[in-house]
């Protein structure tokens, strides 16, 4: 018991650095590793899972998602405005292989599909 808990706080610590950066980095998805890191912190260390919900402009993106599955509508907006920016440099860039090309455009696409999908508040 004690091994599982001390691998769910090593998946949710990963799962918060790589949340981070993508709150800094505008090519990594950030609310969904710390929604990942949430549910990791949730099952192994109930102060560190208070914590991040008690983050600003965090907390309340997790608090919707445990608790209704909603993604906000500012969200959605935005994500997909990223999104669509990022698909659209790697679409016009010949350097990149046409099969990651067509890759990225299903990622996103499906990616874009479940985001739309998810009720918001």
């Amino acid at each position: 018991m004690v091994a599982r808990r001390a691998m769910m706080f090593l998946a949710g610590s990963i799962a918060l650095v790589l949340g981070i950066a993508g709150v800094l980095l505008p090519v990594i998805p950030g609310t969904p590793f710390l929604i990942l890191a949430a549910a990791a912190f949730n099952r192994s260390s109930p102060r560190f899972h208070t914590w991040l919900l008690s983050i600003p402009h965090v907390g309340g993106a997790i608090r919707n998602w445990e608790s209704t599955g909603s993604i906000s509508l500012g969200a959605k907006i935005w994500s997909t405005l990223l999104l669509l920016v990022s698909l659209s440099f790697t679409l016009t860039r010949e350097a990149i292989p046409l099969w990651a090309r067509i890759s990225a455009a299903i990622t996103v696409g499906l990616v874009l599909l479940y985001l739309w999908t998810r009720p918001h508040r």
